[in-house]
């Protein structure tokens, strides 16, 4: 079933021009005080991210440093926003768009962190779970996949992650993908008690010629309860065409 992003869904050209959205600052760093979860003890003390998360925007950057291959995509997929009114998305066959992308959307993709001794999940509608282990481990080297190999650590009221080992993919933003050798690192916090911000560096050498850095914001829903989107309830997916090739709930 084909998904619709006429909910605040526009092409990447948009976001590339777009103004950089206005920051706060993450709380000071103090690793020395900061309780990384390691026990129910310590997730005791964590900050307090329940509820439903939705973000309020796409991501605003000063700038997307493209170089020449970026540039080429991006106005190749122009060109066919143009003719056909989208683009090709992974979202068109029922799958994610992996991370980072899959990080802000419309209403419809609402997020849930959980905090577990030694890791951290997001949980969201598409359907996928985001694993950030604050254990001290280091990065695995294995294949790659979706939604990568993400450590992190917390400072203070900030979770630090850095996630590697994504699928060369994976769309940054809708049907634009990251190619080979992403690297993300974000800083999570509190904005306020009902705002959360996370500040982004992408690099993604494939496309870009210097790190991407841009913020979300998102907005707490204390008493939300989260709904599977269309293809994780239908089990459908389809072609470039818009043609079913697969059902799978018979």
């Amino acid at each position: 079933m084909m998904i619709s992003r006429k909910h605040g869904f526009a092409f990447v050209a948009a976001a590339l021009s777009a103004l950089c959205l206005s920051a706060g600052s993450a709380p000071a760093a103090d690793d020395a005080a900061s309780p990384q979860g390691k026990t129910w003890d310590d997730v005791k003390n964590l900050p307090d991210w329940t509820g439903v998360w939705v973000s309020q925007s796409l991501p605003k950057s000063t700038g997307w440093p493209l170089n020449d291959k970026g540039q080429k995509e991006a106005d190749a997929l122009g060109a066919l926003r143009k003719v056909n009114g989208d683009i090709p998305s992974r979202s068109k066959k029922c799958l994610p768009g992996g991370f980072p992308g899959g990080m802000s959307g419309p209403e419809e993709y609402t997020e849930e962190w959980v905090f577990l001794p030694g890791e951290v999940l997001l949980t969201q509608t598409q359907g996928f779970v985001r694993r950030i282990y604050t254990d001290s481990r280091k990065h695995h080297i294995g294949k790659a996949s979706m939604q990568g190999d993400a450590v992190g650590h917390w400072e203070g009221g900030t979770l630090v992650t850095d996630t590697v080992g994504l699928d060369i993919g994976n769309e940054i933003f809708y049907g634009f993908p990251g190619g080979k050798n992403m690297h993300v690192v974000e800083r999570i916090f509190l904005k306020d008690p009902d705002t959360m911000q996370i500040d982004t560096t992408l690099e993604a050498p494939d496309i870009l010629n210097a790190p991407a850095h841009y913020t979300i914001l998102y907005s707490r829903h204390r008493d939300w309860q989260p709904v599977e989107m269309n293809c994780a309830q239908n089990n459908r997916s389809v072609d470039a065409e818009g043609n079913q090739t697969m059902q799978l709930d018979h």
